[in-house]
């Protein structure tokens, strides 16, 4: 069972080719970033007791979207770019109308 695992991830990721791990780490330092919202989104919710969205939540956004879409460039992927390029504008939306309220969680 053990050895059919590893096979089935070896065979996921073979055709999976980093040419340099500096651009790997870019793309993962995203991907950390990205899942960093979500838990820093859930501690706040559970600090307030009810379901809330923090300005860090779209601070880590944005940041997580800077690297993301410095890889798609790299590796010249439209399809990443164009999906992750949508999501800006309204990351930053966010962001503005929090500061433009004064709102507590920036």
């Amino acid at each position: 069972m053990k050895a059919k695992m590893i096979d089935f991830l070896i065979d996921i990721f073979k055709d999976s080719v980093v040419d340099d791990w500096r651009w790997a780490l870019v793309a993962l330092t995203g991907n950390v970033f990205f899942f960093l919202r979500f838990f820093v989104q859930w501690l706040y919710s559970e600090r307030k007791g009810k379901s809330c969205v923090p300005g860090a939540f779209w601070i880590l956004s944005l940041i997580g979207s800077s690297f993301i879409i410095a890889y798609a460039i790299h590796i010249r992927n439209f399809m990443i770019l164009f999906a992750i390029l949508l999501a800006v504008p309204i990351y930053a939306r966010n962001l503005f109308l929090m500061r433009e309220k004064n709102n507590v969680g920036i």
